[in-house]
């Protein structure tokens, strides 16, 4: 993921996913707090926006949903198709 499809991303989660955008909101608040503290502590490695977005935090908000709604997914496979016979 880009920078640009980054920004496009966030936008989408604002109009389209409430709930991922205000999650987003807290998580890009920590990270920029944390820039900042780098920053003035003389250690200028920060997360780039776009792993910020599209790895660290997109991946693990998508997971979390999956383990707190999984009647929202997979709903059309038989029960249990993850075990073997």
């Amino acid at each position: 993921m880009n920078y640009t499809q980054a920004l496009e991303a966030v936008v989408d989660w604002k109009e389209n996913n409430p709930e991922k955008f205000q999650a987003w909101e807290w998580f890009g608040m920590g990270i920029k707090k944390a820039e900042i503290w780098q920053y003035y502590n003389g250690n200028e490695d920060a997360i780039p926006f776009q792993k910020a977005v599209g790895g660290e935090f997109s991946e693990a908000y998508d997971w979390q949903h999956r383990e707190d709604h999984p009647e929202l997914y997979n709903q059309d496979m038989p029960e249990n198709f993850h075990l073997e016979d």
